[in-house]
């Protein structure tokens, strides 16, 4: 099982875009959040590892039943020690991630939510998304490089009263049996 979650590692590194002179660290999950307030990993790589706060992380996870792909977007570091760091899950409720629907180019921020769902919100109304499209990120913001597969779209909400779409999506990676994950080490931004 483990060969096959490393194997599926391995996949998003060869398969994605990533900005020139990206490493890649992988690490084990080590401790996860104990209440649905908060979505968080430790992870066992840390600023001796070459890890900083605010780098991409990734994984993949056994695709069960009706699932979806088991590769893509898990969140971002944000607080590191020399042999660890805590990685910020996209499904917390503090985070937010540029994305764009795959097909139709819509674009939009995605968004967690306390009950561990996520939502693509500000996705102009005029814009048809069916259900079924990938959702991947953007780019934009400085800390997700694009083209990483975020989740699919499950429902598409509109109301004539708001002027976005709210779409409801399921993860790519199954958040509940995350074991392993890779960082993706940027280089940094020369000012």
């Amino acid at each position: 099982e483990e060969n096959l979650r490393l194997k599926g590692l391995l996949d998003l590194h060869d398969k994605a875009t990533y900005p020139e002179g990206t490493e890649f660290t992988v690490a084990s999950v080590v401790a996860k959040s104990p209440t649905r307030w908060q979505s968080w990993i430790m992870i066992d790589r840390g600023s001796s590892d070459g890890l900083r706060a605010d780098l991409p992380v990734v994984g993949a996870t056994p695709t069960a039943g009706e699932s979806v792909a088991g590769k893509g977007l898990v969140g971002k570091i944000t607080e590191v020690t020399a042999h660890g760091a805590k990685v910020q899950l996209i499904t917390d409720s503090s985070s937010s991630v540029a994305a764009k629907i795959q097909g139709s180019r819509a674009e939009g921020i995605v968004e967690g939510s306390v009950s561990g769902s996520l939502i693509m919100d500000y996705v102009d109304r005029d814009i048809p998304v069916e259900p079924k499209r990938v959702i991947v990120t953007s780019g934009y913001g400085g800390i997700y490089p694009p083209d990483i597969p975020i989740g699919i779209v499950t429902s598409v909400g509109e109301e004539d009263v708001n002027i976005y779409k709210e779409i409801e999506l399921q993860a790519f990676v199954d958040f509940r049996v995350l074991e392993e994950v890779m960082v993706l080490i940027v280089p940094e931004q020369q000012e």
